[in-house]
């Protein structure tokens, strides 16, 4: 995808929230120069072993929390997939900027930015980034900025974070 906006998905029938960009399973995708934004649920959602997302120059924003309050995350990668991410920003999404979940999972951001994540509607969350369940995240002159909760959470046995160049302001 080059200069592609997404925007303004709606949730579906069963009341969930849809997600502005969402790869399951031996997916490989290279975007450049995108938008997305103001989706009902995860900006950009990428799931499954085989799974390999490429994102420069990429804003993702303003997506909110799901009707069920569980996501409007900024970009989530998890059960094996793998995410390259350079020159991005993740500005105003719900719940968590950027999170990295599960074994196999692997992630690596250069010169990005997480700024100004919002909490869940319930007030919970609010993080920056989160690395959890066994996902390895490589983090290179990221800047987590004004994050309601934590500007970067790692939990859960395996996780791995590699962060050089962070910097971690108004949390």
């Amino acid at each position: 995808l080059s200069n592609v906006i997404v925007r303004d998905t709606v949730e579906g029938s069963a009341g969930l929230g849809a997600c502005g960009i969402e790869l399951l399973g031996n997916v490989d995708l290279t975007a450049e120069g995108c938008l997305v934004e103001g989706n009902a649920g995860t900006g950009i959602l990428a799931s499954s072993s085989g799974t390999t997302v490429r994102l420069k120059g990429v804003t993702v924003r303003d997506n909110l929390a799901s009707p069920d309050g569980a996501t409007g995350r900024g970009i989530e990668v998890n059960s094996g997939a793998t995410l390259w991410a350079e020159d991005c920003r993740l500005e105003h999404n719900s719940d968590i900027g950027f999170v990295a979940a599960g074994e196999g999972t692997a992630a690596r951001l250069v010169d990005v930015e997480v700024l100004d994540t919002q909490t869940r509607p319930d007030g919970t969350n609010g993080r920056g980034i989160n690395i959890q369940e066994g996902a390895i995240l490589e983090a290179v002159h990221v800047l987590v900025e004004d994050n309601r909760d934590v500007g970067v959470f790692a939990a859960s046995a395996g996780t791995r974070a590699h962060l050089a160049g962070v910097h971690i302001l108004g949390t």
